[in-house]
C-alpha cells in the first residue's frame, strides 16, 4: 500500500472545495461500489465549475488538489494555502480578518435595527388616537421616520439572504466564508480519515490502505477465484487488496466440491467471511468438505457422531470437513453395539477398535467420498 502522507488530506480537501464552489457532490453515485470506482478514477465533472463561473486561477488550484497522481498533487497544505492567498490578493479582497469582522457586525446591526423598527411599528399601530389635530400629525411624522418591512423587500434573516440582497459584496463575502470553511474542513478531513466517521473517510482510507487477507485451505493447493476473476497463486495465498463492499470467493480443488464464501469489508476495516469476522492481515482457513455415506447391516441403526446422537437412522449421507477427526459408533436393538471408529479425512487413516465390525471404502469419482458400513451381530 502507498504510505499515508498529507497529500491524501489535500485530496479530501479538494473534494470539499469542489462541493463548496459548485454546490454539487463530486462523486454522486448510486452505491458504494460506484463511489469507490469514481474515486479511483478521479472522475471530475467540469460542467458545474463552468456554470458557477469559478475564476480560472481558483479552478487551477482546485484541480491540482484533485490530481489522481500524487506526485502531481500539492505536496503540502502550505503550498495550497500560498496559491489561495495569492488568488485573494490578486482579487483585491483586502484584509480577510477585518472583512470578516465587518461582515459579522453588519449582520448584527441589521438585526438590531429590524427589531427596533418592529417594536416602534407595533407601538404606533396599537396607539389609540382619540382626537385629531396635532396628535395625529405627530403620529404621521413618526410613521414616516420608521422603515417598515414590505413584501417586495423581505428582511434578511440569514447570511445567505444578506448575500443575495448585496450583489456587490457577494463575491467578497463568499470568498471569505469559503476560505474559513476550508480551514475547518482541513481539520475535519484529517480526523475523518483517521477515525472513519463518514463513508467518504472510510472509502478514502480503504483506497489508500486496502485491507489484506491471508487465505489457506485444507487440503492446500486450491485455485482461488475472487468476484469471477482467478488469482495467479494457489492456496496458501495473500490477497493484498480487499475493496469496500461484498465480494464472492470461490475455491476449487480436484476431487472436492467447490467451497464458496461471501467476503465483506466492514466499516471498521474488519473482514467478514461467511459468518466469521477477522481482522485485516489475519489468516483464514477454509476446509473442503467430503461426503461420507453411513450404512449398517441390518439397516435402521442409531448413529452417534463425535459422541452426539444423529437424528437419522442408517443409511444416510453426512458432510464432513477435511482434517476434522470423525468418530462414529452405532447401536441397534437386539444387537451388540458397535465399537467406535475414528477417521482422519485428511490422511485417509481409520482407527478401528474392532476391524471385523466395520468396512470403509474410499470412492474416487468426481469428488472424493467415503462409504462406511457397520456390521452387527446378534447379542448372545
Amino acid at each position: 500500500a502507498t504510505p499515508l502522507d498529507s497529500r491524501a488530506d489535500i485530496f479530501s480537501l479538494g473534494i470539499v472545495f469542489y462541493e463548496l464552489l459548485t454546490g454539487k457532490s463530486l462523486f454522486a453515485k448510486e452505491n458504494v461500489f460506484d463511489i469507490v470506482k469514481a474515486i479511483k478514477k478521479v472522475e471530475i465533472d467540469y460542467v458545474p465549475l463552468q456554470e458557477a463561473r469559478i475564476p480560472q486561477d481558483l479552478q487551477t488550484a482546485l484541480l491540482r488538489a484533485l490530481e489522481k497522481n500524487m506526485a502531481d498533487r500539492y505536496q503540502s497544505a502550505m503550498k495550497l494555502h500560498h496559491d489561495l492567498s495569492g488568488y485573494l490578493r490578486s482579487s483585491h479582497v483586502g484584509n480577510l480578518a477585518s472583512n470578516l469582522v465587518d461582515f459579522i457586525q453588519s449582520l448584527h446591526s441589521k438585526k438590531r435595527d429590524r427589531q427596533v423598527s418592529h417594536r416602534m411599528n407595533e407601538r404606533i399601530v396599537t396607539k389609540p388616537t382619540a382626537t385629531t389635530g396635532p396628535g395625529e400629525t405627530a403620529e404621521l411624522e413618526v410613521r414616516q421616520n420608521v422603515n417598515l418591512p414590505t413584501e417586495s423587500e423581505p428582511d434578511p434573516e440569514t447570511v445567505i439572504d444578506v448575500l443575495r440582497q448585496s450583489p456587490r459584496s457577494y463575491k467578497k463575502f463568499a470568498k471569505i466564508g469559503l476560505l474559513t470553511i476550508l480551514t475547518l474542513a482541513i481539520g475535519f478531513a484529517a480526523l475523518d480519515f483517521s477515525l472513519l466517521w463518514t463513508p467518504l473517510g472510510r472509502n478514502l482510507y480503504t483506497l489508500i490502505y486496502p485491507s489484506s487477507l491471508i487465505l489457506v485451505s485444507l487440503p492446500s493447493g486450491a485455485r482461488v477465484i475472487l468476484d469471477g476473476k482467478p488469482l495467479q497463486q494457489k492456496t496458501p495465498v495473500v490477497i493484498p487488496k480487499i475493496a469496500a463492499g461484498m465480494h464472492q470467493l470461490l475455491l476449487s480443488l480436484d476431487g472436492y466440491a467447490p467451497a464458496e464464501k461471501s467476503v465483506t469489508l466492514l466499516s471498521n476495516r474488519s473482514i467478514k467471511i461467511g459468518n466469521e469476522t477477522i481482522d485485516p492481515g489475519k489468516t483464514f482457513l477454509i476446509r473442503f468438505k467430503q461426503e461420507i455415506r453411513i450404512d449398517s447391516v441390518p439397516q435402521g441403526a442409531t448413529v452417534y457422531i463425535n459422541g452426539k446422537k444423529f437424528p437419522l437412522l442408517t443409511p444416510f449421507s453426512y458432510q464432513v470437513e477435511v482434517g476434522v477427526p470423525l468418530s462414529v459408533s452405532m447401536k441397534l436393538k437386539r444387537y451388540k453395539s458397535l465399537p467406535e471408529i475414528t477417521l482422519n479425512t485428511l490422511e485417509d487413516i481409520p482407527t478401528i477398535a474392532g476391524q471385523k465390525h466395520w468396512t470403509l471404502t474410499i470412492l474416487q469419482t468426481t469428488n472424493k467420498s467415503y462409504r462406511l458400513k457397520g456390521i452387527f451381530k446378534k447379542d448372545k
